[in-house]
């Protein structure tokens, strides 16, 4: 059944998947049911990995690139304007990184210098 609705809705969003189950089920119900069917898996992602790779034929060398970066959203005024600009954030966070060097933001600050030498 399951196959079944993973061909006919071509997607894998549990609330739209249980929409493709027949019976006389509520979808509401064919949801909590993927859910619970998917509550016990652990997925061991080094082995996805290694499946994807194989499939697409990605030809090497490889680079992986991680952003682990959180920004807080832009407060727009009343007149629809942000509070600040890109560019003054962007100072910002290169100013903290600069005048306050910290072991933890080490490669930041590399970064950051990098950054700055090349302007």
């Amino acid at each position: 059944m399951f196959l079944l609705a993973l061909l006919k809705v071509k997607t894998v969003n549990l609330s739209e998947l249980s929409l493709g189950f027949g019976g006389f089920a509520l979808p509401a119900s064919n949801y909590k049911r993927l859910q619970r069917f998917f509550r016990g898996f652990e997925l061991d992602y080094t082995v996805i990995a290694k499946a994807v790779v194989s499939w697409i034929k990605i030809p090497q060398p490889w680079v992986l690139s991680i952003d682990r970066t959180t920004f807080q959203p832009i407060v727009l005024k009343k007149h629809g304007r942000r509070a600040k600009s890109l560019f003054r954030l962007g100072f910002d966070y290169i100013r903290q990184i600069v005048l306050n060097p910290s072991p933890i933001n080490e490669d930041d600050f590399r970064l950051s210098l990098q950054f700055l030498s090349c302007t």
